[in-house]
């Protein structure tokens, strides 16, 4: 996954819709919000691979956790 330059609420709240509104390839919200939740519960580094990543791990990290939060909401 690539991020804008910021990770702010705004991007968080256009990237929580967008997922509610079209998960990932046939999976379901809530199959979304587990994947993203397994992830951030990982020792592993969300930021290192193929595509460049301007930001840090911790940054991403905390960004996601919003996401998640964010799915949560519209998930109820």
């Amino acid at each position: 996954m690539q991020f804008e330059r910021t990770l702010d609420d705004e991007v968080a709240d256009w990237l929580a819709k967008d997922l509610a509104e079209r998960p990932v390839a046939g999976s379901t919200i809530d199959d979304d919000i587990a994947d993203l939740t397994a992830a951030l519960e990982s020792d592993l580094s969300l930021t290192e691979g193929s595509i460049p990543q301007p930001h840090s791990n911790e940054a991403v990290r905390k960004f996601l956790t919003r996401v998640v939060s964010l799915m949560n909401e519209q998930n109820l």
